[in-house]
């Protein structure tokens, strides 16, 4: 008698059944759903950044190992990582490494972006263990897969686990390499050596040529996104520079009056941005290394096997911005070099290439101000800083006013013999007569140590600094100077030290000198701050693996004291917020106003600050 086979139960064929082939996009809009916190809360659709459907996909793309993203802000990129990472947990299970910046980033990450993602989805919450404990700050366990949530500034947490999936974000925000170390992307990849069909993600904001995003997008194959001309059908990439609205307009204006339109590089007509989305629709990503009709026409797109591709793609491909909207921010922040780079990076997309022009004579003599003589104090003076060159045989000093929007006038700049002389000139001078006080100053303290303790103790507006001969994110930073003579620990009341980053103030400072209407300078300045602001410049230096801009002494010349000091007083009017005395665009101001200039508190304090 022939032996019955076994029935399969319907549990039991279901456990066997292969995953259906989904690539990413189609899982997204099957199973995603964007929380609350979202732009548009809700079912996911791919649809609204078609743009961001190829490098997902890639995802499930035999051949494509890495994928580089070069993307501005508002562009959809978070949420298209995030729909890899959730495919990674669910269609096709294995470990998996998200690595951010720093260490703040890692909880934030978790509370705020990823847990809200995986219980806002049934899909990925159908995958959590019912355990305690599994869904932690740095990995989250699920049934077939973790996912480890890692800090670029911890080398022993990115050698730790093995992950076939890498997603690195704002890469360019990881820490330099400093030698004793591998580079975080580097030590991360290690962990994929034994995964044939390893996926890699390197996503950011650009920031310089220095950063890793963009060597990370030149290994790749430098894809651009090709869009129709809905006027006259031509296939193009789209520009900042064919963006076009009236000269002289405002940002504020542009923003009531949304004039700015895109004009097509074939017909020149303007295309209206309702019509954006229907170019998206139709837009095509093609290699740097191909035209667009022989990408789409000559086969060359079939035999595709490039196995990084890298995406560069700016705001003006977002479905959430209008060109009027990003036209009014360049308005706003074009005005100044951080700002500016802040635009450039962050809507355009692109590198900020720092050409920062060296003082020279011309520049002096361009900034002189007609009628405004040495130790007068002008009407749009608000407050003053001072920034303090102590030498053996005397100090140097500069004081400078500042007015609305980073205007400001050389006061004072003079040598004095003593520290006396020195409050005379901060404390007692005709700019304090007149209301205007030297609201905070730096004072360089690596000379006569005991006598600017002294003096800094007295005048607690003075604060004591270093010089720290490099560019780097932070502007300053502190240390207390007293410590307990038993334990070594800081008084809670001890004097700071700043050590303050001067190569970023050079920078700054020379940077306002070649905006002579913002920048002043007495007609009777002397010869002497004429020789010394102008004796550094910036030269190419080799810094272990890289090139580095450095500001050095030209040849020739001996002296830089009141160059030194614009830098200390450029210095603490960043410590004091200076920065932030914005008048609103169209406020009155002294020509139209007739109560005349902002009033200055009697006591020289600080003004109140228009945010």
């Amino acid at each position: 008698m022939t032996a019955l086979l076994p029935k399969w139960t319907a549990e039991e064929l279901a456990a066997w059944a292969l995953p259906e082939q989904l690539s990413v996009t189609e899982w997204a809009d099957r199973f995603r759903i964007l929380d609350q916190n979202s732009v548009e809360p809700g079912a996911y659709r791919s649809t609204r950044t078609p743009y961001a459907i190829e490098w997902m996909n890639n995802a499930t793309t035999p051949w494509v190992r890495q994928t580089t993203i070069i993307a501005g802000t508002q562009m959809g990129k978070t949420e298209s990582i995030n729909n890899a990472v959730a495919f990674a947990i669910c269609q096709d299970p294995a470990p998996a490494m998200f690595v951010l910046p720093r260490n703040a980033d890692v909880a934030t990450t978790q509370q705020r972006r990823i847990m809200p993602m995986i219980l806002a989805t049934p899909a990925l919450r159908d995958e959590l263990t019912d355990k305690l404990g599994d869904a932690k700050k740095r990995e989250i366990a699920f049934k077939r897969s973790t996912l480890y949530l890692r800090s670029s500034q911890s080398p022993a947490d990115l050698a730790s686990v093995p992950a076939r999936y890498l997603f690195f974000d704002e890469c360019d925000k990881y820490p330099a390499w400093s030698g004793k170390e591998a580079a975080p992307l580097e030590l991360a990849r290690e962990r994929q050596k034994n995964f044939w069909n390893s996926v890699t993600y390197v996503v950011t904001t650009p920031t310089t040529r220095e950063g890793v995003g963009w060597r990370e997008f030149d290994d790749g194959d430098r894809r651009r996104f090709w869009v129709p001309c809905p006027l006259c059908g031509a296939f193009q990439v789209l520009k900042w520079a064919q963006v076009r609205y009236p000269e002289g307009i405002t940002a504020r204006e542009m923003r009531r009056t949304r004039c700015a339109t895109y004009h097509c590089e074939r017909c020149a007509d303007a295309i209206p941005d309702l019509e954006k989305t229907r170019m998206l629709e139709r837009g095509v990503w093609v290699p740097e290394a191909f035209t667009f009709e022989a990408w789409t026409q000559g086969g060359d797109r079939e035999r595709d096997r490039a196995d990084h591709r890298s995406y560069h793609i700016w705001s003006g491909y977002s479905p959430w911005q209008d060109w009027s909207k990003i036209a009014s921010q360049f308005l706003k922040m074009k005005a100044r070099p951080d700002t500016l780079m802040n635009w450039v990076n962050s809507w355009l997309a692109e590198l900020w290439e720092d050409r920062v022009e060296a003082p020279t004579e011309d520049s002096i003599t361009r900034a002189i101000l007609p009628g405004f003589a040495m130790g007068k104090v002008p009407d749009g003076v608000l407050l003053a800083t001072a920034g303090v060159d102590v030498q053996k045989d005397g100090l140097w000093v500069v004081v400078r006013g500042w007015g609305w929007n980073d205007e400001s006038w050389l006061l004072y700049a003079t040598k004095v013999a003593t520290f006396a002389e020195l409050d005379d000139v901060l404390f007692r001078h005709v700019w304090c007569a007149k209301g205007v006080g030297v609201r905070a100053g730096v004072i360089d303290s690596r000379h006569r140590r005991g006598e600017v303790l002294d003096f800094v103790r007295r005048r607690p507006a003075i604060r004591m600094g270093v010089g720290v001969d490099r560019h780097g994110p932070l502007d300053f930073t502190t240390h207390k100077l007293e410590r307990h003579p038993d334990t070594g620990v800081p008084l809670e009341h001890s004097l700071l030290v700043w050590s303050i980053t001067v190569g970023n103030f050079k920078d700054l400072v020379a940077s306002r000198m070649q905006r002579p209407q913002d920048w002043h300078i007495p007609i009777d300045v002397p010869d002497y701050y004429r020789a010394q602001v102008t004796a550094e410049h910036k030269v190419r230096k080799r810094s272990r693996n890289r090139e580095v801009e450095l500001w050095v002494t030209k040849p020739g010349s001996a002296q830089n004291h009141c160059w030194d000091c614009e830098v200390y007083a450029a210095a603490a009017a960043k410590m004091i917020g200076v920065d932030m005395l914005k008048r609103v665009e169209g406020e009155a101001t002294a020509a139209t106003n007739p109560e005349g200039p902002p009033r200055r508190p009697r006591d020289g304090g600080f003004p109140r600050l228009s945010r």
